[in-house]
């Protein structure tokens, strides 16, 4: 819903998107407490070694480069701020400034380590979109437009919500620690098998958005700029979101 408000140009013409990835303060969380509907505990050693930029930077990289198409530049920073837990020097936060070929730049924020955020921000010339959880397919869109009151400028503090189509693709109840419908990759994959067409879910799009998230996850505090090789283009949007 939010990429079809973007295209309805709902905001204007998007020139900055702050998208925000962090779990709160993990290591001080009952973590061990926490386990499956199968009863397998959460398995906080490989988190922590795999780290948070690995685990979860694709969920908004996959969104945004779908939407944008290819990341010219990535400009990052990585760290381990709580080394006492175990993960062997992996980053627990990564900040990555993301220069796209079509001029829009975007700002990924994971951690484990910051307070509880998932909201993504579209910054456009009309307004700001914004969905507040972005790991709920059901999440409200919000539509702020900006506001001068006398002396100042500002985006209305509501927000007009932004109705979606009367039909979207299947949701699903709450699940754990989200309410996403993670069957919706394979059945597009299976459904491009069965038109005999390429898939939306392209080997450039997987290997973009790989070259991406190492390029964030490895930045450390010296990295600097990196330019990306590989690229790709926009997904066609689905048959409901057009």
């Amino acid at each position: 819903m939010l990429g079809k408000a973007m295209r309805d140009g709902i905001a204007g013409q998007v020139r900055l998107i702050y998208a925000e990835l962090d779990d709160g303060f993990i290591s001080q969380a009952p973590y061990q407490d926490w386990q499956s509907e199968s009863g397998a505990k959460w398995p906080a050693e490989d988190e922590f070694r795999v780290g948070c930029t690995l685990e979860h930077a694709g969920y908004y990289l996959t969104w945004l480069i779908g939407h944008l198409g290819s990341v010219r530049r990535v400009v990052a920073a990585s760290a381990e701020v709580l080394p006492d837990k175990g993960s062997g020097g992996t980053p627990d936060v990564s900040i990555a400034t993301l220069f796209f070929e079509c001029g829009v730049v975007a700002r990924l924020t994971c951690s484990i380590v910051a307070p509880h955020d998932h909201q993504i921000r579209v910054i456009g010339d009309k307004g700001v979109l914004r969905v507040g959880r972005a790991w709920d397919n059901a999440a409200p869109v919000k539509f702020h437009r900006r506001l001068r009151v006398r002396r100042r400028l500002l985006e209305h503090p509501l927000g007009r919500r932004i109705r979606p189509p009367a039909k979207t693709h299947p949701k699903v109840e709450r699940w754990g620690a989200a309410s996403m419908n993670f069957a919706l990759g394979p059945v597009e994959m299976l459904s491009a098998m069965a038109d005999d067409r390429p898939s939306r879910m392209s080997t450039d799009l997987a290997l973009h958005v790989n070259e991406v998230t190492l390029a964030i996850q490895n930045a450390s505090d010296d990295s600097g700029s990196v330019a990306m090789q590989t690229r790709c283009v926009p997904i066609e949007p689905m048959p409901w979101a057009k």
